[in-house]
Parts: C-alpha cells; sequence; structure tokens
C-alpha cells in the first residue's frame, strides 16, 4: 500500500513538472505577449520585461489593455511596446532630473507619453550644449537686431514659423495662458522693447515684447528650429537596459 502511493506521487510529480515546462514554454515562447497569457502571470510574481532593472508586470500591461475606450484600437504587441517604451523614457526623465506633468491611472498612459516628449524636447531644446549651432544663430540675429536691422526684415528671412514669418515676426496679442507653459514665466517679466530668446518643445524663439496690457502681451517672434532631437533621445533610450522576457 506504501510503495503504490509512492508511485502515485512520483506520476504525479512528473506530471506536475511536464504541465510546469509546458506552462512556462507556452509563457514564454508561444505568439508573444497575450490577453490571456497575462491573465495567467498577474497571479504569478513574473516579470515580462526589465527596464533598467525596474520589473515590469503583466498587470500593468492588462491596466492599460482594459483602460482603452476601444479595446481593439490597438494590438496586444502594440500596447506592450507603448508599456515598454513609456517606462524607458520615464526613467529617462527621472535620471536627467525632468520634471514633467504625470496624471495618475493605467488609462493616462498615452496623454503621459505625450507629456514625456514634451518635456524631453524642451530640456534638449534648451541646451545650449547639445545644440551650439542653433544658439549661435539666435545670439548673431539679436545682435543684428539691437544695431538696427529691421526685426521684420529678419523674421521674414529666418523665421520656421510660417504666421509670423509671413507677418514679419507679428505674433498677435496673447494672454498668458495661451503661451507655452515652458516660456511662460519668462515672458511675463520680459519688459517692452526687450529682446529674449527662449526655448521651448518647438525649437528657440527669439521674442520682442512690443506691448503689454493687463494679463496680456503684444509680441513678434522669430522662430528657429533645433535639430538632432530624435538623434538624441534614441541615443539616450540605447543607455537604458531593456530586457525583454516576453517577447510582444
Amino acid at each position: 500500500m506504501k510503495k503504490k502511493r509512492l508511485k502515485n506521487i512520483r506520476i504525479g510529480a512528473v506530471f506536475f513538472a511536464i504541465l510546469l515546462v509546458l506552462s512556462v514554454v507556452w509563457l514564454y515562447t508561444r505568439n508573444g505577449l497575450t490577453q490571456s497569457k497575462a491573465k495567467v502571470l498577474r497571479f504569478l510574481p513574473l516579470p515580462i520585461a526589465l527596464v533598467d532593472s525596474k520589473p515590469l508586470f503583466a498587470e500593468g500591461f492588462l491596466q492599460i489593455k482594459n483602460s482603452l475606450s476601444d479595446p481593439n484600437k490597438f494590438s496586444d504587441r502594440e500596447v506592450y511596446e507603448a508599456y515598454i517604451n513609456y517606462e524607458a523614457k520615464k526613467t529617462l526623465v527621472q535620471k536627467l532630473k525632468i520634471s514633467f506633468d504625470e496624471k495618475s491611472g493605467w488609462s493616462n498612459i498615452f496623454k503621459n507619453s505625450e507629456s514625456l516628449d514634451v518635456a524631453l524636447k524642451t530640456y534638449f531644446n534648451q541646451s545650449e550644449v547639445l545644440n551650439p549651432e542653433p544658439y549661435n544663430l539666435s545670439k548673431n540675429l539679436v545682435s543684428r537686431i539691437r544695431q538696427g536691422e529691421d526685426f521684420a526684415n529678419v523674421a521674414k528671412s529666418y523665421s520656421n514659423d510660417e504666421y509670423s514669418k509671413y507677418f514679419g515676426g507679428f505674433a498677435g496679442i496673447l494672454t498668458y495662458n495661451e503661451v507655452l507653459p515652458e516660456i511662460k514665466a519668462k515672458l511675463e517679466v520680459v519688459r517692452v522693447g526687450e529682446i529674449s530668446v527662449m526655448a521651448s518643445r518647438y525649437g528657440l524663439h527669439i521674442i520682442q515684447v512690443t506691448e503689454k496690457l493687463s494679463e496680456k502681451a503684444q509680441i513678434r517672434q522669430i522662430n528657429l528650429l533645433v535639430p538632432g532631437y530624435e538623434k538624441w533621445l534614441e541615443s539616450e533610450l540605447d543607455k537604458i537596459k531593456i530586457k525583454i522576457i516576453i517577447k510582444p
């Protein structure tokens, strides 16, 4: 009787081991990460990927997928890649000590991803070290205007913004709440007639305030492109170690 019990235990152990191996093969090798796999993995302490040694779990993938108003808008692969890409950019922002407007909840991951892009673009454009040529050009143009060259003519020749270029730099009367947040504080303290260089997500802005009203300012601007962001971002993200445990 005892031998029969031991035999049954051995058979059960072998069966369990085979089942475990097949489960691992199914989880980690077949068809990438799917919702069905994620539902199994959510109950297991097994990461689906590592981003700079930080484990990402299936629960996050499922939360993103379930938060979509249209679950069929993105494939499982696209959601998984968005999850990893978001965490990689978030890690980069933290390493560079950049603040960004992060909304809580997995449903906001795509909005937060856009906020990360804005924060990273602004950081890149604000760096004179990373962008010596656009900054040297802006200094040259500011010097020419201060020495008497017509702002409108310089704007028509150099501005990347079609509206202000067409109107010789005139950008209209704007309330401070209409201005990009990354230049709002600087614009509020600029004196009338002063020419300043400010950086935003859209590049460099040579701005002259021509009139100030209550909570409003009439400005002229020359917008200069700052090339190289995508190449810089790719280079920075390459420094972040990403280990895909379950392929998308």
